[in-house]
């Protein structure tokens, strides 16, 4: 086959497995498996076995995936207490026994019936970091890049088909009464086409996402929140686990517990308040070293070498 055939068949197989790897992890996990599925003849009624030559116990992975909401699993009041404090779950607690909020057992019954097929995200997470990687790797980020006119363009159809497809979705739903990754329909099949309608609209949506974010990017580079959205990119592990250790030390029990107190919308605002605060640093900390602390950490662990610290001085252009 000529090159370009097989360099295209092969991003084809590789999103066509990363596609897969995100249905099968999103499926419902948890229970034993038939190796072994009975056919029943119509004539005699005579039943044979057909080995489907696969073994969980074998051939999957060697730890079973969450998938029914039992104890310890499942999220608790006791979790949350753990988590958030007395003074946020509970309106009264008589004898260590905690009467919560009307709020937190709505908060607990999601997390739990997001739970209650198996845990997928990482997965697909996974899955579509593959998908980034062939995109990087293919040299396909860069052809969107040169032309953002054109990258706009697809992002735009792209979500407006995502728009429909999740229109379908909550159809679907409300006739159906189809929830994704769930388990309240007995019709199987109904369920499937259901889970793949929802799972196609996501991937477009991330699609056109993407393309969007990139184009507007690309075409107006020059813009300061564009270079500071760039420098927290380029630290984004720093960012994160410091995002992550300033809003659990706000908002847990274990620091100022704030996250019930203030509502949605304090959270929300202080949100918009820190992460400008942390484009802003990330700049900071761009002009003057090479890169985040936690990447040079990362960088060490990897080379078991250490990489430059502080950031080159770019040479002014020869007259």
């Amino acid at each position: 086959l000529p090159s370009k055939t097989k360099e295209a068949m092969k991003k084809l197989f590789g999103f066509l497995g990363s596609l897969a790897l995100i249905a099968g992890a999103c499926s419902g996990g948890g229970g034993e498996q038939e190796t072994v599925a009975p056919v029943v003849i119509d004539d005699s009624q005579q039943t044979i076995s057909v080995s489907l030559d696969y073994e969980p116990a074998e051939d999957g992975f060697s730890f079973e995936n969450f998938g029914g909401g039992e104890a310890p699993a499942s999220l608790t009041v006791n979790m949350v207490r753990r988590l958030y404090g007395d003074h946020q779950v509970c309106s009264e607690v008589v004898d260590n026994q905690c009467t919560p909020y009307p709020v937190v057992l709505q908060l607990i019954q999601q997390a739990n019936r997001s739970m209650a097929n198996g845990l997928c995200e990482g997965f697909a997470v996974l899955a579509l970091l593959l998908v980034g990687y062939a995109m990087g790797r293919s040299g396909t980020l860069d052809r969107l890049a040169e032309n953002a006119s054109a990258t706009l363009r697809r992002g735009s159809v792209l979500a407006l088909w995502g728009l429909a497809i999740m229109t379908l979705e909550r159809a679907l739903a409300h006739v159906w009464g189809f929830q994704p990754y769930g388990d309240g329909l007995d019709d199987s099949g109904r369920q499937l086409i259901g889970d793949l309608v929802f799972l196609a609209g996501t991937l477009v949506l991330t699609a056109a996402w993407f393309c969007l974010m990139l184009g507007l990017a690309v075409r107006y580079r020059d813009r300061l929140v564009v270079r500071l959205l760039e420098s927290v990119g380029r630290i984004s592990l720093t960012t994160y686990l410091c995002q992550t250790l300033i809003f659990t030390t706000l908002f847990y029990g274990y620091g100022l517990g704030l996250a019930y107190r203030i509502g949605p919308l304090g959270v929300t605002l202080l949100a918009l308040v820190i992460f400008p605060l942390q484009m802003l640093f990330a700049h900071w900390w761009l002009s003057r070293f090479a890169m985040g602390p936690v990447e040079w950490l990362w960088r060490l662990a990897t080379d078991l070498r250490p990489r430059t610290w502080r950031a080159m001085p770019v040479p002014d252009p020869a007259p």
